[in-house]
């Protein structure tokens, strides 16, 4: 293995036959498994997109596993709904809530948060 943002970092998985690989810097995920080579980048879907979500860039999609950070990071841009998945309730207006939105993007544990959205 390589420390993380030196580049490809891989790893064996017995359980599964298989070969992960995993690029810190590209953010990008390879797995390789008998006869099936699969590419991923690990970010939200536009596709998958909340409906709770206020129209514009900023959304969350429907792999958000509720933990709530992004309400405590950026609470005037982010909340936590009553089916337990966060939502945008609005879209960000100054510089600094777009940083923060930023901030609670990079942050989340599921990469739920997109900002390439309409």
């Amino acid at each position: 293995l390589k420390k993380p943002g030196s580049g490809p970092g891989f790893f064996y998985c017995l359980a599964f036959s298989s070969l992960l690989s995993y690029d810190i810097m590209l953010n990008e995920f390879w797995i390789y498994v008998t006869g099936f080579a699969g590419k991923g980048v690990i970010m939200a879907d536009k596709s998958n997109r909340l409906p709770q979500n206020a129209k514009g860039k900023w959304y969350v999609d429907a792999s958000c596993i509720g933990c709530g950070l992004c309400s405590v990071t950026a609470p005037d841009i982010f909340i936590l709904g009553d089916d337990g998945q966060a939502y945008v309730a609005r879209q960000p207006q100054t510089e600094e809530e777009n940083e923060l939105a930023i901030q609670a993007m990079n942050d989340c544990s599921a990469q739920s948060i997109g900002d390439d959205g309409e």
